[in-house]
């Protein structure tokens, strides 16, 4: 989907490559953002979603081992986090690494295409969004010479309940950059 000559469902050949693929597809149209793209494929989605489901199981458990040892009754707000958390779906998506500027299928992985894969291509993107504890979470115009900071400031800044320590960024490539890690 997306940002592709002949954009559609592909029926892959054995042993096809994402990249012979998007060739045959007829490449990227010149406003292709490959660096936002996102690949999913189905047997990554069902192995996140066991994950996900034996995280739950598993602190449901604890939280039951807990409750029984101070006989405390699990708490309604504990069960709706439990629910929440059990509605939970993977989404199947593999980051695959571009750099920014990566703008031709020469950048794509050789990575061979399986039954149910989806990739999607979106349009250079013309706005940043801020979200989280900050006074006005918006989407505000990109601009190249803008850093970070400055966002977080037009976004009016933290607010009160803002934990500066543990700030972070989701790049457009699914890539998430913390305080700790910089």
């Amino acid at each position: 989907e997306g940002e592709f000559v002949h954009a559609g469902s592909y029926t892959a050949q054995p042993g096809e490559t994402l990249r012979h693929l998007v060739e045959r597809a007829g490449g990227f149209t010149p406003n292709a953002y490959l660096y936002g793209s996102e690949f999913a494929r189905e047997s990554t989605r069902a192995v996140q979603q066991a994950r996900i489901d034996e995280y739950v199981r598993s602190l449901d458990m604890q939280i039951q081992r807990t409750n029984l040892a101070t006989a405390a009754a699990p708490a309604a707000a504990t069960q709706a986090f439990l629910t929440q958390l059990r509605q939970i779906r993977a989404t199947g998506r593999i980051v695959l690494e571009f750099k920014a500027e990566s703008i031709s299928t020469a950048s794509l992985p050789d990575i061979t295409m399986e039954d149910g894969d989806s990739f999607v291509v979106p349009p250079v993107p013309a706005n940043v969004n801020v979200v989280g504890a900050v006074y006005d979470q918006n989407s505000f115009l990109y601009l190249h010479s803008r850093r970070v900071g400055t966002y977080l400031q037009l976004a009016g800044g933290p607010n009160r309940e803002a934990d500066r320590r543990h700030e972070f960024i989701i790049r457009s490539d699914g890539e998430v950059i913390s305080r700790e890690m910089s």
